[in-house]
């Protein structure tokens, strides 16, 4: 479903509209989604409002983030290179690839005529939030962690 912007009084957001969905909450459709409630929560100023505890919440979505970092970092290789790798990580990661082509070929993608793309193993500091190790790999990792913000949305080394 395409997404549009809201427009009312007071300006406009990028916040997505999904159509489809009957109702309209206070300019957003009433999809009671994460970002509807993240937006409730801001406008309350009250954090009970929100589904879930914000720090599970930022941890979950780092996760996410640092799975993309790897993935950036990758290259296009066959089913048989990147299963190499992932031997020297035990067999719970073969399983879970194992599961991975799985879910692909019920899906109707086939691995003799697609590549997917074997990341780089990174690990994490979960208290610093920065990947851990030697090298460039790493050191290019850990500038994909944040970026150069603009000014007056700096957010500071130390929050």
């Amino acid at each position: 479903m395409p997404a549009t912007g809201v427009v009312g009084e007071h300006g406009s957001d990028r916040l997505p509209r999904w159509t489809g969905w009957v109702g309209d909450t206070g300019g957003f459709a009433a999809h009671k989604g994460h970002i509807y409630n993240f937006v409730k929560a801001v406008r309350s100023r009250n954090a009970g409002d929100l589904r879930m505890n914000v720090l599970e919440g930022h941890l979950s979505t780092a996760m996410v983030h640092m799975a993309n970092i790897s993935y950036r970092l990758g290259r296009a290789a066959s089913a048989e290179a990147i299963r190499e790798p992932i031997k020297d990580r035990g067999s719970e990661a073969v399983e879970t690839f194992e599961r991975f082509r799985e879910h692909l070929a019920v899906n109707g993608v086939d691995w003799t005529k697609t590549e997917a793309v074997l990341g780089p193993w990174l690990e994490i500091d979960a208290e610093r939030e920065q990947f851990v190790g030697r090298g460039e790999l790493v050191a290019k990792a850990n500038t994909l962690v944040t970026r150069d913000y603009r000014p007056p949305f700096v957010v500071p080394e130390n929050v």
